[in-house]
């Protein structure tokens, strides 16, 4: 329903597109960090202590599917505010 206040405050498309954008790149980025470097320290740690193997970070991998799961991440949003761009308002409104 965000759209939905969204346009009932008066934003056109273009604004609400962008206002999906700031939000999922300020969400993406804070998940990815907070993620990633627990996700860095906690392999490091089981690999090095516990099976006792050399640990190496490389980047490639981390990086393919960083990409690949924000533009699909991307994409499904997308879809979803194009999908409730153009919502009867009043109908949402009154619970209908």
């Amino acid at each position: 329903y965000q759209n939905l206040i969204f346009k009932i405050l008066g934003l056109r498309s273009g604004k609400l597109i962008q206002a999906n954008l700031i939000e999922f790149l300020i969400t993406y980025i804070s998940i990815f960090m907070i993620a990633g470097i627990f996700g860095i320290f906690t392999s490091e740690f089981v690999i090095e202590t516990i099976f006792r193997l050399g640990w190496q970070l490389e980047f490639v991998p981390v990086l393919n599917v960083l990409v690949i799961i924000g533009a699909l991440t991307l994409f499904l949003i997308l879809i979803n505010t194009y999908r409730f761009l153009k919502p009867s308002v009043y109908p949402m409104v009154r619970n209908e």
